[in-house]
């Protein structure tokens, strides 16, 4: 006689064979291209976008009209620039020919004032905006030219869509694992990125895992479902193995990062487990989005206040 833990057991494994792997979902969510009429040629609805006009890349550089025009023509010709957007008479240029053009002029960069920096967007709240907000940080951080920073988006949170919905290229030669991948590295010898470490060095791999979005300074690394394994494998070590895997972020993998990227945006799950616990390890900044409801700002109001004790209780003793 069939039970009903045997027929959910069947369903379960049914589920799981026909769920897509990262690789197939990330293909599945690629972006299309789509045409305007009144431009020349099919492009990105995102890249024009947050194409500018001739004249606005002229002021961003301070140059005359006659100087920027010499520049600009001497760009092109060595290939640092591609033709421009044609919209009637005005020429529109991508965001990654602009970055071109600023690295061609010696604009100042974000590296060069600043030191990098990891800001985690966090709240066991669901509803409250942490995704919202990490995202619009990051794009808002990549599209100031003035700040010239290189930003990443870390989604931590398995059961988000965040960081797939920014993938904007991805190909059969791109490096398909979350960070979880890398951070249980150690206690899975027979998973993707361990197998990787046959033929790359552990530090190639970090650097080649996160993917491009529709903007040349704004990279993402991804999550998956299956990134909640991260959990069981903390319940499953003893108290020096615990720590260890609540430092791997921190210690291993963004310092790696960090030589890459100039901000780190970290979106977490609504919830106070492990996944939180290591990304506070790693963070030099919290960010605590609040929705104005009654309710919602309690409940901010009374996580905020056990934050203190897990931050104690953490490796560094949030002294770091």
């Amino acid at each position: 006689m069939t039970t009903i833990i045997d027929s959910l057991e069947l369903v379960c494994e049914r589920m799981q064979q026909e769920q897509s792997d990262l690789k197939a979902v990330i293909k599945e969510r690629m972006q299309i291209k789509v045409t305007d009429t009144e431009i020349e040629g099919s492009v990105d609805r995102l890249i024009y976008n947050h194409s500018l006009k001739k004249k606005e890349l002229q002021e961003l550089f301070g140059l005359s009209r006659v100087t920027f025009n010499s520049r600009i023509d001497e760009a092109t010709e060595q290939g640092v620039v591609g033709a421009p957007i044609i919209q009637g008479r005005t020429h529109l240029y991508n965001r990654f020919d602009v970055a071109n053009m600023m690295e061609f002029m010696n604009f100042p960069k974000y590296n060069q004032r600043f030191e990098s920096t990891t800001v985690v967007v966090e709240n066991h709240k669901g509803g409250t905006g942490k995704s919202t907000t990490t995202v619009t940080l990051a794009t808002t951080a990549a599209l100031d030219l003035n700040l010239n920073a290189r930003c990443l988006v870390i989604d931590l949170d398995p059961q988000g869509s965040t960081g797939q919905n920014l993938i904007h290229q991805a190909d059969d030669e791109s490096v398909y694992m979350t960070a979880v991948d890398i951070a249980l590295a150690g206690q899975e010898p027979e998973g993707d990125f361990s197998q990787y470490l046959n033929d790359y060095r552990y530090d190639e791999l970090v650097k080649a895992i996160p993917f491009k979005t529709h903007l040349p300074n704004l990279d993402v690394i991804p999550a998956f479902p299956s990134d909640e394994r991260f959990v069981d494998s903390y319940w499953g070590q003893d108290e020096i193995g615990q720590r260890n895997l609540l430092s791997v972020l921190r210690e291993k993998i963004l310092p790696i990062l960090k030589e890459e990227y100039d901000l780190i945006f970290i979106d977490t799950p609504p919830q106070n487990s492990p996944i939180l616990w290591a990304v506070n390890e790693a963070a030099d900044a919290v960010l605590i989005p609040v929705t104005p409801r009654e309710f919602d700002f309690a409940s901010t109001s009374n996580y905020m206040a056990t934050m203190p004790g897990t931050f104690r209780a953490l490796p560094s003793q949030g002294k770091i």
